[in-house]
């Protein structure tokens, strides 16, 4: 398998990854919310949800950069935050209505994705208007380099 193969399959595999966790997170956040007011119905209960609201996004890969897109409606850029930590980018936020919106519920976000292993100087993050914009440069591995042998 040549670098350029290489580099295609393990980009490959990590979109797919990424894909099954996003969808698996949906599930168990679409199944929660539409069973948590029959289990305190049934059990005369009062659970809530944690209100933990999973940031949509958007991924790109190619010209050696990673390209993200977040949506974060009502989080402001002083309430957000980036991580990069074990190959795992994590986006997390809390909104916060003062006052005059005291009767909205504050909303906190959260999302991870894997990226691969990164150059984490290379993380660039910008925010505008409720979108979440990070760009990384791709490492690429040279597997194809001669060692001299002492």
């Amino acid at each position: 398998m040549n670098n350029d193969n290489f580099n295609k399959f393990n980009y490959l595999s990590h979109d797919l990854i990424n894909n099954i966790h996003k969808i698996s997170q949906e599930v168990l956040n679409s199944t929660l919310d539409t069973s948590l007011p029959i289990i305190n119905t049934l059990a005369n209960t009062n659970l809530k949800n944690n209100e933990i609201k999973l940031i949509n996004y958007y991924i790109e890969s190619k010209n050696n950069k990673i390209k993200i897109l977040c949506e974060i409606p009502g989080l402001s850029k002083d309430n957000c935050k980036v991580n990069y930590k074990d190959n795992i980018i994590r986006i997390m936020g809390k909104t916060d209505y003062k006052n005059q919106w005291d009767f909205i519920k504050n909303i906190n976000y959260y999302r991870e994705i894997n990226i691969g292993f990164v150059n984490r100087n290379t993380i660039k993050v910008t925010y505008n208007n409720g979108c979440l914009s990070i760009e990384i440069d791709k490492i690429t591995l040279d597997n194809d380099s001669n060692i001299e042998i002492n």
